[in-house]
This record gives structure tokens, sequence and C-alpha cells, in this order.
């Protein structure tokens, strides 16, 4: 299942501030565009407007049983922060690629990249945090 995280505990940790950094780094490594200065920023965590979510960052708890399906993801990229995976499960992608992390890992890719984790066969529950950056000017 997924959770919320409340919209004042996203804005008031570093979180948002180092996805978006990220997001602007990731443009420059792809680009070769310079990185833009503090005062402007060209990324920014994706809003849920009208939405009690307040921003595209959600927790996701993978039980026994469970599965994500292949999706892609709204805004510029998205990403997977691993807090747990205690049984190794992969995130996959539908070009092959299985990528397997540890907790504090930050896996970062294009929102349209289709991505997925397997039905969960085991008790030890696996918890991430996913969230979508989008550009604006």
């Amino acid at each position: 299942f997924q959770l919320s995280v409340p919209t004042r505990v996203f804005e008031n940790s570093l979180t948002q501030a180092y996805l978006i950094h990220l997001a602007d780094y990731a443009d420059h490594v792809f680009t070769g565009e310079p990185l833009q200065d503090s005062m402007r920023r060209t990324h920014r965590v994706r809003k849920n407007r009208d939405h009690f979510d307040g921003y595209d960052f959600w927790i996701n708890f993978i039980k026994k049983g469970d599965e994500n399906p292949i999706h892609s993801h709204a805004g510029k990229y998205s990403g997977v922060i691993y807090y747990t995976n205690p049984d190794e499960e992969e995130t996959y992608f539908e070009d092959g690629l299985r990528v397997i992390g540890e907790p504090g890992d930050i896996l970062f890719f294009t929102s349209d990249y289709r991505h997925g984790v397997e039905k969960k066969t085991t008790k030890n529950e696996r918890i991430t945090y996913s969230f979508n950056v989008e550009h604006y000017q």
C-alpha cells in the first residue's frame, strides 16, 4: 500500500531541496548545460493540486503477496529512495534492467521509463519512498 507524506513534513525536510538539486544536476549531465545557481532552479517536486497529498512524494509498503506492476510516472524525472529492502527485491525496467537498491540508495530515472516490482513472496516488508520531479520555467 501507499501512504502520502504530509505537505508540511515534506516542505520542512531537506529531501525536497535535495531532489530539486538532483534534477538540476541530471539535466546538466544529460544536456551539458551549466548548472543553475540556487536562485534559478528549473525543477520542482511535482505538486498534486486539489489533492490531499500535496506533493508527488509518497511511501510504498510492499508486503508478502503485493506487487507493483510495470508503469510510468508523470513529470520529467522520477525515482525511488530505498528505506528497507531486506530480501533484495529488484526494481525492474521494461528494457531488462534490474536494480537491487540498498537502504539509503536513490534510483533516479526519466518519468517515462516504465518499471515495476515483482510479486513479493517473503514476509519481510520492503519500504521505499517514491517521487516525481517536473521541469518549469
